[in-house]
């Protein structure tokens, strides 16, 4: 019987314990509720303040809004162009670039990276190269493996051996006399002639880089074009934004920004003699050490591993690349390609640019 009263007793002091817990919690919880309308209290206050401040205050006309902006963008823009000009030639121990040379001129479009092209009369970014960029059209003329257009031309030479053993020397080579002056001679190189081949599709990388730094917008359709997939072309517009275009916050001189980047991938541009290839330009090609790969990744087909074999403008000279092919397509793709576009060595002497 003791037992049984004892059991009870023990009941009801739990039952206390747990009410008394419960009242504690709910207080808690009380003051913290209280505290916090307290505080969205004072935050309603300010802001009346300050909106009955702003009420009494005179208000701009949109012209004066627009003249206050343009003075502030002028004062802003000389004193970055002031502070840059200054040093501009001494970079690299005394040796100068086209681009340092033009270095105001280029950073006119490094907040537009969607200018759009300059139709059949340049560009209207501020690359020094842009000038070149023209969109009219020309008759297509093909024989054997010669492409012209216009005046410009294009030759494919060897092949990609995919039982090639040696992976340092060239077997396949494409020669051009001028860079594609836009996303029109650009289109119908790859459709008629280079997007056929192996590495007729590689070599366009350079071709469709160099693009981008004289027009983005242009340059951007060209690597659609070119790249298999969004992603693969999103992954090298993030790098070449910043590869050929100054910002406000770039140190002086920065050489992290590389306006030659594309000669760099061209037979005989070296860091050591300016980036300046021999003409007509080459690109270089033979397979890597991978073996092709069916893969379903963006559909069925298959994926083709080769390098571009550049001269001097990385410690590795093999360049690589992967190039996708459809099933039942006659037409080639590029997959992948990032060790084209990573920093290269610093100039030594003068870039002379791309025709």
């Amino acid at each position: 019987m003791m037992k049984k009263y004892q059991f009870i007793v023990r009941i009801m002091m739990a039952v206390v314990v747990m009410f008394g817990l419960q009242t504690t919690v709910n207080a808690q919880i009380g003051s913290l509720v209280k505290k916090a309308k307290s505080v969205a209290d004072k935050a309603k206050d300010a802001k009346e303040a300050i909106d009955a401040k702003k009420s009494n205050e005179p208000k701009e006309t949109p012209s004066q809004v627009q003249s206050s902006q343009a003075e502030s963008q002028s004062d802003n823009y000389g004193s970055n162009e002031g502070s840059k000009s200054s040093s501009s030639n001494s970079n690299l121990g005394g040796y100068k670039t086209k681009f340092d040379v033009d270095l105001s001129k280029a950073r006119h479009s490094e907040w537009d990276y969607t200018s759009g092209g300059g139709n059949n009369g340049g560009s209207t970014s501020g690359d020094s190269w842009a000038h070149l960029i023209n969109e009219t059209a020309h008759e297509v003329q093909i024989n054997g493996n010669t492409m012209t257009y216009g005046t410009h031309v294009y030759t494919l030479n060897g092949q990609i051996n995919l039982n090639e053993t040696n992976f340092q020397s060239p077997t396949a080579y494409v020669t051009f006399t001028n860079v594609p002056s836009g996303y029109t001679e650009f289109e119908a190189v790859y459709s008629n002639f280079l997007g056929k081949s192996l590495h007729g599709t590689a070599a366009m990388i350079p071709m469709a880089f160099e693009i981008y730094a004289r027009d983005a917008a242009l340059g951007e359709r060209c690597l659609n074009l070119l790249c298999n997939s969004t992603s693969t072309v999103s992954g090298i517009v993030r790098q070449l934004k910043n590869k050929f275009n100054y910002s406000p916050y770039s140190p002086e001189n920065d050489l992290y920004v590389q306006r030659f980047l594309p000669a760099a991938l061209l037979k005989d541009a070296a860091f050591n003699n300016g980036y300046n290839p021999t003409e007509p330009y080459t690109v270089e090609m033979v397979r890597s050490a991978n073996a092709p790969q069916e893969t379903t990744i963006t559909g069925y087909g298959t994926n083709y591993y080769l390098y571009i074999l550049a001269s001097g403008g990385w410690d590795s000279f093999q360049r690589g690349v992967e190039v996708w092919q459809a099933m039942g397509s006659d037409m080639y793709k590029v997959f992948n390609c990032p060790s084209t576009y990573t920093q290269c060595k610093n100039i030594i002497g003068t870039w002379n640019g791309l025709k």
